[in-house]
């Protein structure tokens, strides 16, 4: 199998692993990097803060660490975005010469800059835990003594951390709406609150401050991961106090509250550019250049999703009829702003979750999940064909140009290949019976 990053992911370990060469190491990641490491501390939102990070790391811990790299996995998005999995295997020493095994997990997202493969997300978790559940984030130097706090003493050890450290921390009761247990001034002011204000608009329920369309994912990953591992982390978008939604990663633990509760804690950063530009060059992957909507491979890969979830559906098949004589007298401009104009023509006799694309050149593709009706069909059918004449007919009468569509009705189990099909060849018959109009696949 050809991959496209593990170079790049290879070239970066040994630069920051072997090499402990800050300057080559920061070669390979973008300006925009997000990088999480197995510490709650060690998080940087760009490539100045990982710079700081890495200067402090190896001013602490300069020698070489030996390291392999096992079962990678790498996922194309597209041209321009890539993600790799694998587990890191790294031997360290320790204080008194005796070397020990660290198993991590890396995960990246990586993108091209000006024709070069950057890192532009980096995540490090430890494999398996070595904090037990009272404890709260590790801290290198305190594992034994922090199980020797008292109550009282543990209880200001989480105020003062909360107070200090230089991002947003929120902690909440493991009850029903995660009741507010704990939050920084930091965490307060990303959110846009005082204290006042979130507890009178959220009823002090963390829940309430998560965009509303993420709060069962949340709910249901955090009570899963703390039940199974004790500690959990997510990514989802804040509803801040002017109603703007953003990013945000949070890393977490369980811990138990100085009343006897269960209840979480956990850092909070901001992630909202990085998952900006994710979801631009996704976007940018999935949609026609020229048109806006979605291109062949998008289409197919949301039509055969929406199979799992309705089976009945209509597909429209469709090409504009003598498209090559328009481009021929009147130029691609115009063939261009012709296809434009359909795209549009299309959206607009379309739901919200119907799947329109341009397969290339003059061919288009509409599904309508959940549509059972051969004469709701018909009229869409109708409506699409009459509406292109309506605004190109008269602009190019001696190119004849229209619209001739094939139609299939689904039902059952049936693939999006038989679909396909049978809708190209009723639009191949629409087309010998003299163009412009429609058939169904059933001949009817």
């Amino acid at each position: 199998m050809e991959y496209r990053v593990r170079e790049l992911l290879e070239k970066f370990l040994k630069a920051y692993m072997s090499e402990r060469d800050l300057e080559k190491t920061l070669e390979f990641v973008s300006d925009e990097i997000i990088s999480i490491g197995t510490g709650v501390q060690e998080t940087a939102g760009n490539k100045r803060e990982l710079e700081r990070l890495l200067q402090q790391e190896f001013s602490v811990n300069p020698p070489p660490i030996l390291y392999t790299i096992e079962d990678y996995h790498e996922t194309t998005m597209h041209s321009e975005l890539c993600c790799a999995f694998c587990n890191v295997t790294a031997r360290v020493e320790g204080e008194s010469g005796e070397f020990f095994t660290l198993k991590t997990r890396l995960t990246a997202a990586c993108c091209r800059e000006d024709g070069q493969w950057k890192i532009l997300n980096l995540h490090m978790s430890i494999a398996t835990s070595l904090q037990s559940e009272e404890e709260f984030f590790p801290l290198k130097y305190g594992h034994e003594v922090i199980k020797k706090l008292s109550m009282e003493s543990h209880r200001e050890l989480i105020k003062l951390m909360t107070n200090t450290f230089p991002g947003g921390i929120i902690g909440a009761y493991l009850e029903k709406g995660f009741p507010l247990y704990i939050i920084n001034d930091e965490m307060l002011d990303y959110l846009g609150y005082t204290y006042e204000e979130l507890r009178a608009n959220t009823g002090e329920m963390v829940i309430e401050t998560i965009a509303p369309e993420d709060r069962e994912r949340v709910e249901q990953k955090v009570l899963h991961d703390v039940q199974e591992k004790g500690e959990y982390e997510i990514q989802y978008r804040v509803l801040k106090k002017n109603g703007e939604k953003k990013w945000v990663y949070d890393k977490g633990r369980k811990i138990v509250t100085e009343e006897g509760r269960s209840a979480i804690i956990g850092v909070v950063i901001d992630i909202s550019k990085s998952m900006e530009r994710q979801e631009m060059l996704q976007k940018e992957a999935e949609q026609d250049s020229l048109t806006g909507i979605l291109n062949r491979k998008a289409a197919v890969r949301l039509i055969k999703k929406s199979f799992q979830e309705k089976e009945d559906g209509v597909l429209f098949m469709m090409d504009i009829d003598n498209f090559k004589k328009l481009n021929d007298t009147y130029g691609h401009l115009a063939g261009d702003e012709v296809l434009i104009g359909f795209a549009d023509i299309l959206r607009r006799n379309s739901r919200s979750d119907d799947i329109c694309a341009r397969l290339g050149g003059d061919e288009f593709l509409v599904y309508f999940p959940g549509l059972k009706k051969k004469e709701t069909a018909v009229e869409r059918a109708e409506m699409i064909a009459r509406q292109f004449l309506e605004k190109n007919g008269k602009n190019y009468e001696d190119v004849e140009i229209s619209v001739s569509i094939g139609i299939v009705m689904r039902s059952g189990e049936r693939e999006f290949g038989s679909l396909y099909e049978a809708a190209d060849r009723a639009l191949y018959q629409v087309k010998n019976r003299g163009k412009g109009g429609y058939m169904f696949a059933d001949g009817l």
